[in-house]
């Protein structure tokens, strides 16, 4: 009686509703946005000259990268620091620059995470390695932040 009465979409108004919620793991997460943010890093590429491009690919790339930080912040305990001193006088376009090129040689670091991770046996420096790859992605984040 009750499927038929969920079937005709006539439950009783007292029937108390369940919620359902899909909880993805931080590793699911990483993996996502690494495809969202190779996308993102083509985009910038591709509309390097184009200044509303090229915020619109930075934007992306940051709220990526955002996701890359708290995965590795779950995992590791180490933080480095970040000085964006240098990084300030930097012109527009330089600093556009320097972000598709880090944003270039991160790709295939952000893919050994998700392989490493997924490994039985993950290598000691496997640790150093997250926190290069921490700096690297807080500077990529400070740089995006200033194309948009």
């Amino acid at each position: 009686m009750l499927l038929a009465l969920i079937l005709l979409d006539q439950l009783p108004p007292n029937m108390p509703t369940v919620e359902h919620r899909t909880v993805q793991s931080p590793l699911f997460q990483f993996s996502v946005a690494r495809g969202e943010f190779s996308a993102a890093v083509d985009h910038l590429r591709a509309g390097f000259w184009n200044d509303k491009d090229r915020k619109k690919a930075a934007g992306k790339i940051e709220s990526n990268v955002n996701v890359f930080i708290r995965y590795i912040r779950t995992v590791s305990h180490e933080r480095p620091l970040f000085d964006p001193t240098e990084l300030k006088r930097l012109s527009p376009s330089q600093l556009a620059s320097e972000t598709l090129n880090l944003a270039q040689r991160l790709r295939p670091e952000l893919r050994r995470v998700v392989r490493n991770e997924r490994s039985a046996v993950v290598p000691v420096s496997y640790w150093e390695f997250l926190y290069k790859l921490e700096s690297d992605l807080l500077r990529l984040k400070w740089l995006s932040a200033q194309l948009h």
